[in-house]
């Protein structure tokens, strides 16, 4: 919703997570406002931070950031489907 509101109509990020702990690893984004919260991966690489970490966190609305718990969200359902294979 930030990104649409600041005229943005395309984007992308997705982290990169260990399956079995659970901690991000990487980062990747793609888009015009990527230079404004890559940052923010680069800090949540350097703790060592889980998925679990990330969807707890509470993050203002609407900004970019809120696209970091999505992802979140999109792994831990990913990392579930896989668990039941």
């Amino acid at each position: 919703p930030k990104g649409q509101l600041l005229g943005t109509n395309y984007g992308y990020l997705k982290l990169i997570v260990d399956k079995k702990d659970e901690i991000i690893l990487g980062v990747h984004m793609i888009g015009p406002l990527a230079t404004e919260i890559i940052h923010y991966g680069m800090l949540l690489i350097y703790h060592k931070t889980t998925i679990h970490d990330i969807a707890g966190h509470v993050f203002n609305f609407p900004t970019l950031h809120d696209l970091y718990k999505e992802a979140a969200f999109d792994a831990l359902e990913k990392i579930s489907k896989y668990e039941k294979i």
